[in-house]
């Protein structure tokens, strides 16, 4: 029952990922905000500095184990990743506008365990102190956002 459940979350978050991949891919986009984008490419790299810290190995060690790469193609590979997470925050946001998608203190109580769980929290002032109600709040409005282009979508034929 655990595995089978495990599966279809991972299968519903793939699909959510490849839905909002092709909406960012048939979006025109101008030229992104240079300052923006060093800030998420900053973020990027912070993440997976703490995430290295957390497994108590340097950053270099855990690249190198995890991905096999050198540190040259790994920050290479972060400035995709963090164009990309601009992009999709980008269309995110303009469908949260377009489609007038609030969230209310009734829901962001009902998600706030899940996602205090997915970071490994316990302690709600703690997990709202280290993440930020604001920050928190907005990335609950793109998980809306996102079973919005889930819902909305149809199959290929």
């Amino acid at each position: 029952q655990y595995l089978l459940a495990q599966k279809n979350a991972e299968f519903e978050s793939s699909l959510k990922a490849e839905l909002v991949k092709r909406v960012v891919q048939d979006t025109k986009f101008g030229k992104l905000d240079q300052d923006k984008l060093d800030q998420y490419y900053s973020d990027v790299v912070k993440y997976y500095n703490a995430l290295a810290s957390r497994k108590g190995l340097t950053l270099e060690t855990y690249v190198t184990n995890s991905y096999g790469k050198s540190m040259e193609e790994f920050y290479a590979d972060l400035k995709g990743v963090a164009e990309e997470t601009m992009k999709e925050e980008i269309v995110l946001n303009e469908i949260i506008s377009k489609e007038n998608i609030v969230l209310s203190d009734e829901q962001y109580n009902s998600m706030i365990s899940e996602y205090m769980g997915n970071y490994g929290y316990t302690d709600r002032a703690k997990f709202e102190t280290d993440y930020t109600v604001a920050k928190i709040r907005q990335s609950m409005l793109y998980d809306l956002a996102m079973k919005l282009i889930t819902d909305s979508a149809t199959p290929a034929k």
